[in-house]
């Protein structure tokens, strides 16, 4: 059994995908702190079993400032004994397009262990990936990649950097990711405005997306990723629901500091 508790959001449509490799960052800036708790469901009882934290900071790469985004999943000790998971993904971005540069990731669940580390070098459109699996000898690659290519992590951002106003229900689009040492392909596609109550949290007007995702070593494929976003100056995902391995989770927003825009929630309109 696999508990992933880092989740994806991405949205679609052509006009969307032609933004998605030209962003402008006006929506999260270094300092800011959001919290997930993850609950999972096996059968018919959901239980809190662990939490998500991401976290942006200054930083550099060379001489050029990036942001480093880092976001760690771990499951609570009195879930340690049924499945420990203590996850770690890091992403250094471009601060203005979000496009990453480098990227890092080590993952222990269960005592199943992934470690990944890739460069992009987005001169020559190339990424020097690393990756093993358990105590496995490392694997290297080179591989070539587009300019629109996001890691797991910096993919989470580059949606929030997104205008989802000119969107349309059941607009589409597909975006590479490089994971696991190769080029996948997601799509996403959104399905439109609507109210959620957030429990002990409020009311939030939303936007709602659902996601199709790459059978593989994070998620199991098919199109049941949903997400809800604020549908404010910040797109803070608020809800995440997704299946497992086995069973299913759902990750609610529990705390935010350090945002760079005001956040709205409906109960004060």
């Amino acid at each position: 059994m696999r508990i992933k508790l880092l989740p994806i959001l991405i949205i679609s449509g052509i006009y969307v995908h032609a933004q998605v490799c030209n962003l402008e960052n006006n929506t999260f800036q270094p300092g800011e702190e959001i919290c997930y708790v993850v609950a999972y469901n096996w059968g018919f009882i959901w239980n809190d079993v662990g939490e998500v934290n991401f976290s942006i900071s200054n930083d550099t790469i060379g001489n050029k400032p990036v942001y480093h985004i880092d976001a760690k999943g771990i499951t609570y000790p009195g879930w340690d004994w049924f499945f420990k998971v203590r996850d770690r993904y890091e992403s250094w971005i471009d601060p203005v397009t979000v496009k990453p540069y480098k990227f890092k990731r080590h993952t222990d669940e269960g005592g199943f262990i992934i470690d990944e580390y890739n460069i992009f070098n987005r001169k020559k459109n190339v990424a020097y990936t690393t990756y093993r699996i358990k105590q496995n000898p490392f694997e290297s690659d080179t591989l070539s990649i587009s300019s629109c290519i996001y890691d797991l992590v910096s993919v989470f951002y580059a949606v929030r950097a997104m205008d989802f106003s000119q969107l349309n229900p059941n607009d589409t689009i597909s975006i590479m990711l490089l994971l696991d040492n190769k080029l996948e392909t997601v799509y996403f596609r959104y399905k439109g405005k609507e109210k959620f109550q957030l429990r002990k949290g409020g009311t939030y007007d939303c936007v709602r997306f659902s996601g199709y995702l790459v059978n593989g070593s994070v998620f199991e494929g098919g199109e049941d990723l949903e997400i809800w976003v604020t549908d404010d100056e910040n797109r803070i995902p608020v809800w995440i629901t997704a299946p497992i391995i086995v069973g299913s989770i759902k990750a609610r927003l529990v705390d935010v500091k350090g945002l760079k825009n005001k956040m709205m929630t409906a109960d004060a309109e």
